[in-house]
């Protein structure tokens, strides 16, 4: 009599190099080290992978031979948006190429791909697209795996496990986030850009220090005489079309996910925190200069969420934590290396970005905030929506106190209007805020009007007595040649100097030049006064209104 004895289930298939270039990369290479990347699935024939690395990298490996082309084409077919590496195991590279060129698409706009080849040699070679390096260490230390071990086959259902749960929390990560609004990162992007047209439509060249200045430019000198708004108002204030356009990308990149992530009052504190330090750092650092941009609060949210991602605390799944934290070091490098570029202030850089690691390290910007996963965040607390709106009161009010009080329209065209001078002159002048009178011991008034920080031109008006009137050639010779003797204090004279007909007066004219500024001079006798009308204006002004200014204001000069 026979027993039937039960059947031994069959022994696992081994791994084959496929599946053991997917374990390699999505393990350490070290111990204490990193993977690059995540198995999405790992078939004999197919493995897919997400890559840690920036930019959204995926890679799909392929075993060559039988089915290759149907797995090419499947592939590429599959894959609809971002950048996908493929690597083909252990076929012929020309074999490859061919394949390839037959089932690519010609035009990429949404995808991007690339090809690597696996020679005999044991080397990855990539036959299309750029580069990258994990794979050729990946292979490498697939190659030393036993596919038979059962060890190495568990391994790799618990990572398969682990990067399952893991790729399930980005996807309701990345949902839940979409079905939140960005009204207030949106509305500071608008608004930036609203501002940038408003200087082009008005000026035509938004870089003029005095059309910045007016508009709420950050300069230490001003904000210490008491205009607050110099605080807040450089931010929605740009110098050119590249700055306004590579500052608004950062702050939309950046805002949406800190947005979306924070809450949009949590989000306008740090925005406004991280512009108030990046003021009080130029104030300190370099009181003297202007400065423009919304780039200092941007690396303050660049660095909040830095430090997120290396101390998540919850708020973004193992995976997003892992690409903010390698994409980090990269992006630093590159803006400290922008940073240090001229034109560029490091200080302001520096001070948004201390503010914003300030605030992340503290964690009173992420108290009470839930992980993105869970459903029905808290509501937010009187005091949490009180500092929010005071955030987006202070910078509306910021900007608009700055253009108050800057009026640049006056800039863009100035308007002469009557003022009283002393000795019972008058004269027209454009609407300027500085004046200055000084009397010397020996009875020369001198009367000065406008600021080169915020005016197209400064106007001084010196009123000489003289005991009579020159009525004739020779003696406007005599002043010409007493004029030529005379020099501006710390101004070369050019020896430009000129007897001319102006408005049925004659004048004596001169110009000199200083640096980056010029002087033009006006001069002749008026009611026993020598007046001499001096302008100090930009070497290169650029702003035909003001320089057409100045003969008219000098004929305006006369007794009341």
């Amino acid at each position: 009599m026979t027993t039937a004895q039960p059947l031994s289930p069959p022994p696992p298939e081994p791994l084959n190099l496929v599946q053991c270039v997917a374990l390699a990369l999505a393990t350490p290479a070290a111990p204490g080290a990193d993977p690059v990347a995540a198995i999405v699935s790992a078939e004999p024939a197919h493995a897919r992978l997400r890559f840690y690395k920036p930019g959204g990298h995926h890679a799909s490996i392929l075993s060559g031979g039988v089915g290759l082309e149907a797995a090419l084409a499947e592939t590429i077919a599959g894959w609809k948006e971002g950048v996908l590496h493929v690597l083909v195991l252990g076929a012929d590279r020309k074999e490859v190429q061919q394949l390839w060129k037959r089932h690519a698409p010609f035009w990429q706009l949404k995808r991007i791909f690339s090809l690597h080849v696996s020679d005999a040699a044991g080397k990855v070679r990539t036959v299309v697209g750029a580069k990258l390096p994990p794979l050729q260490a990946g292979f490498d230390r697939a190659r030393m795996l036993d596919g038979a071990s059962l060890e190495v086959r568990e391994r790799l259902q618990a990572v398969q496990a682990a990067d399952a749960r893991a790729t399930q929390d980005v996807v309701a990560f990345q949902q839940t986030l979409r079905g939140r609004k960005v009204a207030a990162t949106t509305a500071l992007v608008i608004a930036c850009f609203a501002v940038f047209g408003a200087e082009l439509a008005l000026f035509h060249a938004p870089s003029t220090p005095q059309v910045l200045i007016r508009m709420g430019a950050m300069q230490g000198e001003l904000l210490l005489r008491g205009q607050w708004w110099r605080l807040l108002a450089p931010s929605f204030l740009h110098m050119g079309p590249w700055h306004v356009l590579l500052n608004m990308v950062a702050l939309f990149s950046l805002g949406s996910l800190l947005e979306r992530l924070l809450g949009w009052r949590r989000f306008l504190l740090l925005f406004a925190a991280c512009g108030l330090g990046s003021s009080a750092a130029i104030l300190v650092a370099t009181p003297e200069k202007y400065v423009v941009g919304a780039s200092g609060a941007i690396w303050g949210l660049m660095a909040f969420e830095f430090f997120l991602a290396f101390r998540p605390g919850g708020l973004f799944p193992e995976i997003v934590a892992k690409q903010l934290k390698s994409a980090a070091p990269r992006l630093l490098a590159i803006n400290v290396g922008i940073s240090l570029l001229p034109g560029i202030s490091l200080a302001a850089h520096l001070g948004g970005g201390l503010v914003g690691l300030a605030l992340a390290a503290s964690g009173l910007l992420t108290r009470g905030v839930r992980p993105v996963a869970e459903e029905a965040p808290p509501p937010p607390s009187r005091a949490l929506t009180a500092g929010g709106a005071l955030s987006a009161i202070a910078l509306v009010a910021s900007l608009a106190a700055a253009i108050a009080w800057g009026r640049p329209w006056d800039f863009a065209e100035p308007e002469l209007t009557r003022v009283e001078l002393a000795e019972g002159f008058v004269a027209t002048m454009p609407a300027v805020r500085a004046r200055l009178e000084e009397r010397s011991d020996n009875g020369v008034i001198s009367t000065t009007f406008g600021d080169l920080s915020t005016d197209g031109a400064v106007y001084r008006v010196l009123l000489i007595p003289a005991k009579g009137v020159v009525a004739d050639a020779a003696e406007m010779d005599a002043l010409k040649a007493e004029l030529a003797k005379q020099a501006l204090a710390g101004i070369p004279r050019l020896g430009r100097i000129e007897v001319k007909e102006l408005g049925g007066r004659t004048v004596v004219v001169d110009q000199a030049a200083s640096g980056l500024n010029r002087v033009r001079e006006w001069s002749t006798y008026r009611d026993d006064h020598l007046v001499i009308l001096q302008v100090v204006e930009p070497s290169n002004p650029g702003q035909a209104p003001w320089e057409a200014l100045a003969p008219n204001i000098f004929l305006s000069i006369g007794p009341h």
